[in-house]
């Protein structure tokens, strides 16, 4: 019996060291926090109000407070999980509120081995 609790005890320790949620929310016509930084593994849940969406864009249309689609991720109005982003920075804006700045950041960087 101790082997199968330690063996238990082993596997929700790996799970739970490595995986991480973030939760992303809308305030107004902003997303808090706009700037997130996980890990290879880990998921970005947003919980944002039905009149707003989730669309990854290139860093021009980033600066620019655009909206067009680079055709990365997108979330629908009301938000939703994000997994599986590889190693890098990613840009993301609300569709109809991009020019007034509702835009945010996440960096991934690669789990340590």
């Amino acid at each position: 019996m101790k082997k199968i609790y330690s063996l238990i005890l082993l596997t929700v320790m790996a799970f739970s060291t490595y995986a991480a949620t973030v939760t992303v929310v809308s305030v107004g016509n902003t997303f808090s926090p706009s700037t997130i930084n996980v890990s290879v593994g880990d998921s970005i849940q947003f919980n944002i109000t039905n009149a707003h969406d989730v669309v990854e864009v290139s860093m021009a249309t980033y600066n620019a407070n655009g909206n067009t689609s680079n055709g990365g991720f997108t979330l629908p109005f009301g938000g939703g999980n994000l997994n599986g982003l590889a190693a890098g920075t990613y840009y993301y804006v609300c569709t109809p509120h991009a020019a007034g700045g509702m835009k945010g950041t996440i960096t991934v960087t690669a789990a340590p081995p």
